[in-house]
C-alpha cells in the first residue's frame, strides 16, 4: 500500500512535494509519478533517498529542516566568499606603482 513521503528538490517553486512511495529501503525509495509518455497514467520511479537533486523524507518537517540547513550552509559559504573577495579588493586598492 502506498505511503506518503515528502520529496525536496522540485522545480518551479515546489520545494517540498508529497509523493506516493510504494517501496522503501534504507537507501532507496520507489514512488509513483506521472508517466510522461502516456498522459493520465503513472509509472514507478526508483531513486536514492539522498540524491544530488532529489531527497526523500518521512515527514514534511524533516524535509523542511533539510532545506533550512542546506540554505544556511549556502549563506555561510557565500559570506566566506564575500569576505575573501573584500580582502582581495582591499589588497588591489592598496597596490601602488613601483618606483622606477
Amino acid at each position: 500500500m502506498p505511503k506518503t513521503m515528502w520529496k525536496t528538490g522540485g522545480f518551479f517553486g515546489k520545494f517540498i512535494e508529497p509523493i506516493e512511495a510504494v517501496k522503501e529501503t534504507d537507501k532507496q525509495v520507489v514512488y509513483l509519478r506521472p508517466n510522461p509518455c502516456m498522459p493520465g497514467t503513472v509509472t514507478e520511479q526508483r531513486s536514492p533517498k539522498r540524491g544530488q537533486h532529489d531527497n526523500f523524507f518521512n515527514s514534511w518537517d524533516e524535509a523542511k529542516a533539510f532545506l533550512v540547513e542546506n540554505a544556511g550552509s549556502e549563506v555561510k559559504r557565500c559570506e566566506e566568499n564575500l569576505q575573501r573577495a573584500q580582502a582581495k579588493l582591499q589588497q588591489m586598492e592598496e597596490l601602488s606603482q613601483p618606483l622606477a
